[in-house]
């Protein structure tokens, strides 16, 4: 398991696809969500910058929209 900080600090760095969070069974319902919601706000950022004309992941669209599709599956849970 990786340290708390680094799952909070970068997520990216951490797992491949939001869904990785919500399969994994070390983490809590909760720590899932807060992982996530921060995942979340960076691609906002990056998403941001890129309409400010800064060079940016063209997944960054569809990597927001898995993250917001697996807070509202945990949120339903």
């Amino acid at each position: 398991m990786m340290p708390r900080d680094k799952l909070m600090s970068d997520p990216s760095s951490v797992f491949e696809k939001p869904n990785d969070v919500v399969d994994n069974m070390e983490l809590s319902r909760r720590q899932k969500i807060e992982i996530l919601t921060q995942w979340k706000q960076e691609v906002t950022q990056r998403l941001v910058a890129e309409e400010e004309n800064m060079a940016g992941d063209p997944d960054n669209s569809e990597r927001l929209k898995a993250l917001t599709d697996a807070l509202i599956a945990l949120e339903e849970d």
